[in-house]
């Protein structure tokens, strides 16, 4: 059964509200961090997080919360690999599900859906071969930023270029270098910054956190769970990984005349 549908007055204050969207409408219990994510009128929003803190419903929510209100926009969704992006996309399919959408949707696969007023949702693995050819962007998200190629980023900013789109790039940290990295240290004050550790969030216990700290070792535990750029002289690399690298296996080249 689809959608009934909702009082005007209602319809308007989901428009301009997507808390209460997400709250009342799709049934979510959003941390406060999320609340500003999702509330922020900035046109640039970049989101720092530790690990499991979320990032991923506050993609999904906006993305599925512009198609619905916008009609005939286009958000696009790109993660750092096709699994993340059918995971992404994943959470779009069940609150248009929640919401009873779900019979009238045009279009509604792992990795793109067309909404009944023309809205589309598109989640792309990062290969920039993939990613152009998508104008009129409204909303472009990129997920697990550090871990995707700067010349991917640089090929869908133009996205929005007629649109004025609003671009949320969010990710965990993963070293000292890349745009992700770049943006959040030194892009200057376009950007509205939310920085959240995973010892923040209530769902994660402190248990589970001291073990993954004594599992994983300092170095990389701060870079996971206390969103901590780490450069190479923190110790990310034991000596055994960076000794794999190499093989005595493999004969040198030789060169004739040399």
């Amino acid at each position: 059964m689809s959608e009934q549908p909702l009082p005007l007055a209602d319809e308007i204050r989901y428009t301009l509200d997507p808390v209460a969207w997400a709250q009342e409408r799709v049934g979510m219990v959003l941390d406060p961090w999320q609340v500003d994510a999702l509330t922020s009128e900035r046109a640039r929003l970049i989101l720092l997080t530790g690990r499991q803190c979320g990032k991923s419903t506050v993609s999904s929510l906006a993305a599925t919360h512009n198609a619905i209100y916008r009609p005939g926009s286009l958000s696009i969704l790109i993660s750092a690999s096709e699994r993340q992006a059918k995971i992404v996309h994943g959470m779009v399919r069940d609150y248009v599900n929640k919401l009873g959408i779900g019979p009238d949707m045009r279009e509604n696969n792992k990795l793109s859906a067309e909404f009944p007023n023309g809205s589309k949702i598109v989640a792309l693995p990062a290969n920039e071969a993939t990613v152009r050819g998508f104008p009129g962007v409204s909303l472009l998200v990129i997920d697990e930023a550090a871990k995707v190629d700067d010349s991917l980023y640089f090929a869908a900013r133009p996205f929005l270029a007629t649109t004025n789109g609003k671009l949320l790039v969010m990710s965990t940290a993963f070293g000292q270098s890349g745009f992700f990295y770049d943006e959040w240290t030194d892009g200057g004050p376009g950007w509205h910054r939310i920085k959240i550790k995973s010892c923040e969030v209530p769902r994660i216990s402190e248990e589970f956190l001291a073990n993954e700290r004594a599992s994983m070792g300092d170095a990389w535990y701060r870079q996971e769970y206390e969103c901590e750029f780490m450069g190479v002289e923190a110790g990310l690399f034991t000596s055994e990984q960076i000794n794999n690298i190499f093989s005595k296996s493999i004969k040198p080249l030789a060169i004739s005349g040399w």
